[in-house]
């Protein structure tokens, strides 16, 4: 497995995510926005050429998205409503798609072989290490770790969910104290 690294200043700044290899040399860019129906992330190599991207084609509870490869749709999939635990599938792709939001740490498998894992550095600059199994893997990747960055860097998000779990927590002790 390649490892490539983020700089963690840069993924919580919600800017263009700059990914780089063991050397330090740059591979891809990332770049987008969120926030609106058809926004989303792309995968750039360092001479501009999108090779992914990710958008955003149905809002509500739960959204939906459409990753692309070289300008081909790869894989459609649904959000469903989590709070700080990631858990979705791709089903074009056969990925399982298993994160945890505030430390960052996200895995992606098909079936018993791991395709991605990521974990964020100790170290001095922090950084997010992403390890991914083929190079084929890589823009896609990319991708998943741009929105799951995006969803763990949401204020709204969490500032709305932990309220959802304090009410759906005080429902269901008042309905086990009645």
């Amino acid at each position: 497995m390649r490892a490539l690294y983020i700089n963690q200043e840069t993924l919580t700044a919600n800017s263009t995510l700059t990914v780089r290899n063991q050397n330090n040399n740059i591979k891809y860019l990332i770049t987008g926005r969120w926030g609106i129906k058809h926004s989303g992330f792309s995968v750039n190599d360092v001479y501009g050429n999108e090779l992914a991207k990710i958008i955003q084609t149905k809002t509500g509870m739960m959204p939906e998205f459409t990753i692309f490869q070289n300008h081909q749709p790869v894989c459609k999939f649904v959000r469903p409503l989590n709070s700080t635990s990631e858990f979705f599938y791709l089903p074009q792709l056969h990925w399982i798609v298993i994160g945890n939001l505030k430390k960052m740490k996200y895995r992606i498998l098909k079936f018993n072989n791991r395709i991605m894992t990521t974990k964020l550095t100790t170290g001095f600059p922090r950084q997010l290490i992403v390890s991914i199994d083929t190079y084929k893997h890589e823009p896609l990747c990319l991708c998943l770790i741009a929105i799951l960055n995006y969803w763990a860097q949401n204020k709204s998000y969490h500032l709305i969910h932990p309220l959802i779990h304090k009410e759906l927590g005080n429902e269901m002790a008042f309905r086990i104290n009645k």
